[in-house]
């Protein structure tokens, strides 16, 4: 019988709805005291992780966004963009952007007001 739970649990967990995927490498920049953005940092390599539903975007298995609105789509000769509009810690608000560049590659974007994250997802 306990066999047969596991196994139905397990067929169960592996038809949820989402996707995983693993970054290789990540770079940054930041805003300074004047207002004006820095330089992006040299590419960084990492191992994490990102889980995406209907609802909810999970990164480093620690922090989850909820998603509220998708804000924006821009499409052009070279890349496809997905803008959401998310919120995390029940109070804070940021923007996450998908984009795949017609040559396969594909970036997550954590755009906060002082710094953004760019990572490569593999």
């Amino acid at each position: 019988m306990k066999k047969f739970l596991f196994i139905l649990m397990l067929l169960f967990t592996t038809t949820l709805s989402y996707s995983q995927t693993y970054y290789t490498d990540y770079m940054s920049r930041m805003i300074k005291v004047d207002s004006c953005w820095t330089d992006w940092t040299d590419w960084e390599q990492c191992v994490l992780e990102v889980n995406i539903t209907d609802s909810v975007i999970s990164i480093w298995n620690c922090q989850d966004y909820k998603i509220l609105e998708i804000t924006d789509i821009e499409e052009d000769s070279y890349s496809r963009t997905t803008r959401y509009k998310v919120s995390y810690n029940k109070d804070y608000t940021i923007y996450i952007r998908f984009r795949k560049q017609r040559n396969g590659i594909k970036q997550l974007y954590l755009d906060y007001d002082k710094i953004i994250y760019v990572y490569n997802l593999n």
